[in-house]
């Protein structure tokens, strides 16, 4: 039996190491499955905060995405029996 856990690891270590080194941005696509992005928000002057209702400043940082490619998604949206 072949042992594929240490290949998936570095796969995903891989994957992990690429968006941490973002600067600012990237872009990892994996055909048939979907695309990885790193993007930038906004700075938000005036956000709240729920629990206290006090008005706080968000600065600009990163944040990840994951877009489904077209196979997936339409794999997902089958109804389940």
């Amino acid at each position: 039996m072949v042992q594929v856990e240490p290949w998936v690891d570095d796969v995903i270590v891989a994957l992990r190491e690429t968006m941490m080194e973002a600067n600012p941005t990237c872009r990892i696509e994996i055909r048939d499955f979907g695309v990885f992005e790193v993007k930038i928000t906004k700075a938000k002057p005036k956000a709240r905060n729920p629990k206290t209702n006090e008005v706080i400043y968000v600065p600009e940082h990163r944040k990840t995405h994951f877009k489904p490619s077209k196979l997936l998604k339409e794999f997902l949206r089958q109804p389940l029996d």
